[in-house]
């Protein structure tokens, strides 16, 4: 199970980087770009991980 987290967390986040990469060649700036924990995939991430480990606080 760790592994499939491992792998996850690594394409989600790569895939998170070439939208942003995407979205700031074509001119629009980062900042107008969804927060990290407004992404529906790191939301269930962050859900998941914190019903793992509820000892551990998330950002």
């Amino acid at each position: 199970m760790a592994f499939f987290i491992k792998w996850f967390l690594l394409y989600t986040s790569g895939f998170i980087a070439l939208a942003m990469l995407g979205d700031w060649f074509d001119g629009v700036p980062f900042e107008t770009k969804p927060r990290l924990w407004q992404c529906a995939a790191a939301g269930l991430v962050l859900t998941l991980l914190r019903c793992w480990h509820p000892d551990v606080i998330f950002i």
